[in-house]
């Protein structure tokens, strides 16, 4: 087509940062909403033209190792695309709104003041790098959105947050670095090898085809794994998480995990089983038991946690293991299941995360232990999230059931022991659910507390929008499941089980 959308994609949060950096107070806010707002218009044009035409882009820029800027999107990346731009929107929306009330401390003001244009510009380049890494074509276009995006998110992580936020940062740069890194040799691994086809091409159409050592191949699949479990994150490379939730602004941790970390399994799907499927059948059980071990550790986490934000992420890491858990086990259905997953788990943890930012700033803690019968002093934020919680946690009618459903049930035919014990972390979940509503919510607050202001009617609207999608994608989950199996991931997986088949021999 004429009209560049996949650029445009990428362009309009670029130009709308470069717009919203000098200005300051709610223009600022009017400007980062606009642009997010326009570029989800522009993800969901995208997304229906390409059901029509064909929307991709090719430009050779380095013809010395075969590197084109090249876009495309898919069943796969379209429906995470959709995700992380009305993500974007959420946060921003939630971020106008926010207005710390009388009983919030001197530092919850501060953090939430704090140079509020730099935010909503840093934002939006989170959103740009993002995007162009969902839309890439290229290994070497990917690899670059990949590190680009470590930029803005390092800056957002030390900026806001708690005392400790300079370390939070430090620790999250290590890692994403570590991960970077592992990622850059993984594709001059697979450069080196295209190069040996005497006509090299970064584009991952031509990589699939590339012919790569038994060796070599799986030195190459643990590199971009690793890349991956840490970016994810998955247990044991989790770590940077629960320190930067606790340190970090929720808002930060609501953008880093929703958003940034889609990444991971993005990744792992792509590339890790995409390019490399006898690798990945090879890796699988180790991978699979790593995917469980995540699931309880996690799991139990959260149902000890006494701070918001951390419980958040904990719930996070523990559907992590679910995503990689369908995505090793390697089958068509699992396979399918686990983008599902992604996308349902994005969405429903950032409304999970995005009522902690609206009770943090409306008591001035994130401390549980602190908070006593906040249901009826906060009925709407009670309300709203106990519903994310149960969207989390994968009770039926909400998209994740059915993208965990799909998961187990397609596992059980070929690992019925570890999807028994998977199963049993779906039980663990409505554990620590239900503990942290107890918790926050119900007995009798102090007879002295200070009045709460509940929920506005933006904050509700936005929370609101992203739980409805939920049931609406839960009650009709074909919509979903039709438009990624478009992503015809059932290739990789049937080349992983030859691979497996013929190793067996």
């Amino acid at each position: 087509m004429i009209v560049p959308w996949l650029t445009l994609v990428i362009a309009i949060p670029l130009f709308g940062a470069v717009v919203a950096l000098p200005l300051r107070g709610v223009h600022n806010r009017r400007v980062g909403l606009v642009t997010s707002g326009l570029t989800l218009a522009l993800a969901i044009a995208a997304v229906v033209l390409s059901r029509f035409y064909d929307l991709s882009e090719q430009v050779l820029w380095l013809r010395s190792v075969g590197a084109w800027y090249a876009l495309n999107i898919d069943g796969l990346s379209g429906s995470l695309l959709l995700v992380i731009t009305a993500l974007v929107v959420a946060v921003l929306l939630i971020r106008s709104g926010l207005e710390p009330t009388a009983t919030a401390t001197a530092t919850a003001t501060e953090r939430i003041n704090v140079r509020p244009e730099i935010f909503t510009v840093l934002v939006l380049c989170t959103e740009a790098c993002i995007s162009a890494a969902l839309l890439a074509a290229d290994l070497v276009l990917f690899c670059i959105a990949f590190e680009m995006a470590l930029l803005p998110c390092y800056a957002l992580v030390g900026c806001w947050g708690g005392a400790k936020r300079t370390l939070a940062a430090a620790r999250f740069l290590a890692f994403t670095l570590t991960s970077g890194f592992l990622l850059l040799a993984g594709v001059i691994g697979m450069l080196t090898a295209a190069s040996a086809t005497g006509r090299p091409s970064t584009l991952l159409s031509a990589l699939g085809t590339v012919a790569i050592p038994e060796g070599m191949g799986r030195l190459l699949f643990v590199l971009f794994f690793l890349a991956f479990a840490i970016k994810g994150p998955l247990v044991p490379f989790h770590s940077w998480l629960p320190l930067l939730a606790r340190e970090a602004h929720p808002l930060v941790t609501t953008v880093i995990v929703a958003v940034v970390d889609v990444l991971g399994g993005y990744g792992m799907i792509r590339f890790a089983v995409g390019l490399f499927p006898a690798a990945a059948a090879w890796a699988a059980p180790a991978v699979l038991v790593l995917a469980l071990i995540s699931i309880w550790y996690a799991g139990i986490a959260a149902a000890g946690s006494r701070h918001l934000l951390q419980f958040g992420v904990y719930t996070s890491i523990s559907h992590t293991g679910f995503i990689m858990f369908g995505i090793f086990a390697l089958t068509p259905e699992t396979l399918t299941g686990a983008a599902m997953y992604l996308s349902a788990h994005a969405v429903s943890v950032a409304a999970l995360l995005l009522v902690g930012t609206v009770i943090w700033v409306t008591t001035g803690t994130a401390h549980i232990g602190e908070f006593a019968g906040l249901g009826r002093r906060l009925p709407v934020l009670a309300g709203l999230f106990l519903i994310s919680g149960l969207a989390t946690l994968a009770l039926p009618g909400f998209l994740n059931f059915a993208a965990e459903l799909q998961v187990l049930v397609g596992a059980w035919e070929h690992h019925r022991v570890l999807t028994l014990l998977a199963i049993g972390g779906t039980l663990l979940g409505a554990v620590y659910v239900t503990l942290a509503y107890q918790r926050l919510f119900t007995g009798q607050p102090s007879p002295d507390a200070p009045p709460l202001k509940d929920a506005s009617l933006l904050q509700r609207g936005a929370i609101g929008v992203l739980l409805a999608a939920t049931l609406l994608f839960g009650c009709a989950p074909e919509l979903l499941r039709e438009y990624v199996a478009e992503a015809d991931l059932g290739t990789a997986a049937i080349a992983a089980a030859d691979a497996a088949d013929a190793g067996g021999k």
